[in-house]
């Protein structure tokens, strides 16, 4: 019996079923981040004010020990009838990416990771802050997290799934809430509260 041969083959089908899954899962999310959504809207870097203002911060994977940063502006197009919380990051190839959010076309029950950062920044320059969070956005990243579906080592897919994914944030909240409200230690009680706090911020 030739083992080695067998081995051969064995580990050629591993790689073959594993870049079949990366590429079909690929293909999805690039499949997300091509639709439509009234909140996101991309433009050009040459669009970009200069008097636009720094109001938040965050990160997606994008290798092993490697994650993007993304800055959240206030650009001065934005108004009280429109707000706009505008994204910009580079990515893995060098290219600059920039995204304007209008808020109040931000759905949560059905919103990716890039809307809801820009939502929950905007909530928070309006005063509604997370009380002990280190801002709104960091503890529904952290809730996610408990949910077990988070993408924070998905190296291959995060910047689609950061800009494409959609999420039921109502759903995941009440998901998390559910079991860790049970649980009676200072963190996993804060953890419900934020919840809470999250619902009701979504109901208003």
């Amino acid at each position: 019996m030739d083992l080695c041969g067998i081995s051969a083959r064995a580990s050629s089908y591993a790689k073959e079923s594993s870049y079949n899954v990366i590429s079909e899962r690929k293909g999805i999310f690039e499949s997300c981040l091509n639709s439509k959504s009234k909140a996101v809207e991309q433009i050009d870097e040459s669009d970009i004010s200069s008097d636009r203002k720094v109001v938040g911060i965050t990160t997606f994977p994008a290798g092993e020990g490697v994650k993007i940063g993304v800055i959240a502006y206030e650009p001065p197009e934005s108004t009280r009838e429109d707000p706009i919380i505008q994204m910009g990051y580079t990515d893995m190839s060098g290219e600059k990416k920039i995204y304007n959010i209008h808020v109040n076309e931000v759905d949560p029950e059905n919103a990716s990771d890039l809307e809801m950062f820009a939502y929950l920044t905007y909530k928070e320059l309006t005063g509604e802050k997370i009380p002990n969070a280190l801002n709104n956005y960091d503890a529904y990243s952290r809730i996610k997290d408990y949910d077990g579906d988070y993408y924070r080592h998905d190296y291959i897919n995060g910047e689609s799934r950061f800009i494409g994914e959609k999420v039921n944030a109502k759903e995941l909240l009440d998901r998390v809430h559910a079991w860790i409200s049970q649980i009676q230690h200072p963190d996993a009680q804060m953890t419900a509260r934020w919840c809470e706090w999250l619902q009701n911020l979504f109901e208003k």
